[in-house]
C-alpha cells in the first residue's frame, strides 16, 4: 500500500465514524499480514502524525463503548499518539484516543481520491 492510500484510508476512517487509532492498524492487518502488527503501527502512527499536521484530523478521548468525547487538548496529541497503549483496542469503560476528519481533511480526502488508481487495495 502506497502512501497516499494509507492517507485515503485513515481519512476515511475519519469521516464514516469517529475512529480508534487501533482501527487503523486493524484495516492494515487485514489487507497485509498481520505478523507485520508492529510495522503496521509504525506506519499508521507515521500517517497520524502527518494528519495532525496538515489539520485533517481531530483528536478525542473516548470513555469507552461509545461514550462523550472530549476534544484533546493540542499540547496532548503527540505523548498520546506515541502510547503504545493508544493503539489498542480498549478494554469496556477504558478511555481511548479516537479520531476525526476535519473539513479540510474530508476535501483533501476527495481531491487525493480522485486522483488515485483503484487497484483493490
Amino acid at each position: 500500500m502506497s502512501y497516499a492510500q494509507l492517507l485515503l484510508l485513515a481519512l476515511w476512517l475519519g469521516i464514516e465514524d469517529v475512529s480508534g487509532l487501533w482501527e487503523v492498524v486493524w484495516d492494515l492487518n487485514a489487507r497485509h499480514d498481520a505478523g507485520r502488527d508492529g510495522l503496521n503501527r509504525a506506519a499508521s502512527l507515521g500517517v497520524m502524525f502527518d494528519l495532525y499536521e496538515r489539520g485533517w484530523v481531530t483528536f478525542y478521548h473516548c470513555h469507552e463503548p461509545y461514550g462523550d468525547l472530549e476534544a484533546v487538548p493540542s499540547d496532548n496529541v503527540y505523548p498520546l499518539l506515541l502510547e503504545e497503549a493508544s493503539w489498542v483496542e480498549p478494554a469496556p469503560l477504558a478511555l481511548s484516543i479516537r479520531f476525526e476528519t476535519t473539513d479540510a481533511g474530508k476535501t483533501a480526502y476527495q481531491s487525493m481520491a480522485q486522483q488515485q488508481p483503484d487497484d483493490g487495495t
